[in-house]
């Protein structure tokens, strides 16, 4: 049996370099990126214990020039089940009728809305809109929103804050783009999954370093004691990764998995909604603790030599006649991709996202290329990562 495996050390340094590739991305999926779905299990086996407290709490949106959407989504957010809670509505900037829309609510006692000044550019926008809502919020917790966010049930903010107790004062939700049909739409859609599984995963490894600031909670002392946005202000972006750097540790974090929590955010393009994000992420990776850089640049440079490696052990495997360290080939990529078919749509199913099959090492092998042409044409791009003033 051993005579079928030719030595060859072109294709045994591959093939061992391939294994120890599909063991890390294995220990990857398995110790971290299957977050989501322990959590489910212990929510079933009722090992979670919730809070009963019901505290009050601030809903904050941030919203630029999107009158429209908040005509149509503010009042469902009103109808929220949950006994105290204030909608604070923060106007950056907008040159729409948003402030004519605003105007329309303030007969509702639980709303309130400020603004943005025109002509901020020595500062981020986004963060002294966050920063004005968090001021103008009146009670101990806040919850941030995306303005074109739709809450999956009426019983979200309830169960967001059910987290909420002397143990956790931080609360990382999932949201997603309610647009999935269509091929790059459902490149967007795997992604964003992908994502959430890994700062999910991370967070309760008790390694927070992202969130989404479309579904946020967090007790507001948390933001004001570190200075808030003291450290990146002159970054345009940051809102949800640095923020968590700032605020969130291993003790104070929770994560909600349950569809009641999920937000959808209905946007016209989700396509160019997440390439904005992915450029902000570019600018921010590199101040991540470097625990967090290690392992997410370890799950990248194995995930790109699984497919790299598999590609080339088949050229050379078929041109040399070595069709037992193909068939090894095979079967180590196979692995990696059991694995991965199960802990993805585990977790797809728990947040009710599309399943990915066929599709799924197609969309896996294609990131790493997106984003490294996105990472290129960033460069080009790089001084809009700053604030005008910092450039000039």
């Amino acid at each position: 049996m051993l005579d079928w495996f030719q030595f060859n050390p072109w294709i045994t340094i591959a093939v061992a370099a391939m294994l120890v590739a599909v063991l890390v991305q294995c220990w990857l999926y398995l110790r971290y990126f299957s977050g989501i779905n322990h959590q489910s299990r212990r929510v079933r086996k009722g090992t979670i214990s919730y809070s009963e407290d019901q505290p009050p709490v601030s809903i904050i949106i941030c919203a630029r020039d999107k009158g429209e959407v908040l005509a149509k989504n503010l009042p469902a957010l009103f109808d929220q089940k949950y006994p105290e809670f204030q909608i604070v509505v923060v106007n950056d900037a907008s040159s729409d009728e948003t402030e004519d829309i605003l105007q329309q609510f303030e007969r509702r006692p639980n709303f309130y809305h400020t603004f943005v000044p025109k002509g901020v550019r020595s500062i981020s926008a986004r963060k002294m809109a966050m920063t004005l809502g968090l001021k103008a919020a009146v009670y101990d917790y806040v919850l941030f929103m995306d303005v074109a966010g739709i809450p999956e049930s009426d019983a979200w903010i309830a169960t967001m804050m059910r987290n909420v107790d002397w143990r956790g004062s931080v609360v990382l939700g999932f949201a997603s783009f309610k647009d999935k049909k269509g091929f790059r739409n459902q490149l967007v859609a795997y992604d964003n999954l992908f994502s959430t599984m890994q700062w999910m995963g991370l967070a309760l490894s008790g390694k927070p370093y992202r969130a989404t600031s479309a579904n946020l909670a967090f007790k507001k002392e948390l933001f004001f004691k570190n200075n808030g946005f003291a450290s990146n202000l002159s970054l345009r972006s940051g809102d949800d990764d640095l923020l968590i750097g700032e605020i969130a540790t291993r003790n104070n974090v929770k994560i909600d998995v349950s569809t009641e929590s999920k937000v959808l955010i209905e946007t016209r393009s989700p396509w160019y909604d997440w390439k904005e994000k992915t450029f902000s992420h570019f600018s921010t990776a590199r101040q991540y603790k470097f625990g967090i850089k290690l392992l997410l640049w370890l799950e990248n440079l194995t995930r790109s030599l699984c497919y790299l490696l598999f590609l080339y052990l088949i050229v050379m495997c078929w041109l040399s006649g070595s069709y037992a360290w193909l068939l090894v080939s095979a079967l180590l990529f196979l692995t990696r991709y059991a694995v991965q078919l199960v802990v993805v749509n585990k977790s797809a199913s728990q947040l009710k996202e599309p399943h990915f099959y066929l599709l799924l090492p197609f969309f896996d092998a294609s990131l790493p290329v997106v984003r490294g042409f996105m990472r290129l044409f960033n460069r080009s791009r790089r001084h809009n990562n700053y604030t005008w003033e910092v450039l000039r």
